[in-house]
């Protein structure tokens, strides 16, 4: 609810960042709508596979996504790329 976190995640995706929330299950229900743009993570799991992600390499991992997505909605950048791995791998998007 800070009023910083529209500033913080213009200038994150100014700098292809990947972003993501962490919120509980009660939680979830609480953050503006404008965060469910980005992957919402609520588990271990989610956690797990947002740093396993991370430990990737940028340019190996945005070539493999550009090659999965030849046709169809191709990733502009390394952090489009990565936030739609992990909406997918948290069930935001299929």
């Amino acid at each position: 609810f800070s009023w910083w976190v529209p500033f913080e995640i213009g200038l994150a995706t100014e700098k292809e960042y990947p972003i993501s929330s962490y919120v509980s299950y009660w939680d979830k229900k609480q953050i503006p709508d404008y965060l469910w743009k980005w992957p919402v993570l609520e588990t271990d799991t989610d956690l797990n596979n947002y740093i396993n992600l991370l430990k990737r390499d940028r340019t190996l991992f945005l070539s493999e996504e550009i090659n999965k997505s030849l046709y169809t909605n191709r990733p502009k950048n390394y952090a489009e790329a990565f936030q739609k791995r992990m909406k997918t791998l948290t069930g935001q998007i299929r």
